[in-house]
């Protein structure tokens, strides 16, 4: 399995970045040429959120389910993720 591009990323005009300032995607609602808008520089901030906060959140529901949390096992079944990494 390939790994994915290192965090942290960012954004700047509706475009993600890696750490390294690759482009990763862009979120101008699928027109070409990309359409800006708030919803898409909305969309752009909520990936940058979400692919910055996943290791952190992974590594917190891992530590819950192996500390007996049923709730944790369940999300971590839900998302098909092992107690490990």
């Amino acid at each position: 399995m390939v790994d994915h591009t290192k965090t942290p990323w960012s954004n700047a005009c509706f475009q993600v970045y890696g750490s390294d300032k690759t482009r990763i995607a862009h979120t101008g609602m699928g027109q070409l040429p990309p359409y800006r808008s708030s919803e898409s520089e909305a969309n752009a901030v909520f990936i940058v959120k979400a692919a910055n906060a996943h290791d952190d959140l992974v590594e917190y529901v891992r530590s819950s389910a192996s500390a007996g949390c049923a709730t944790a096992q369940t999300l971590l079944e839900k998302h098909d993720l092992s107690l490990t990494s």
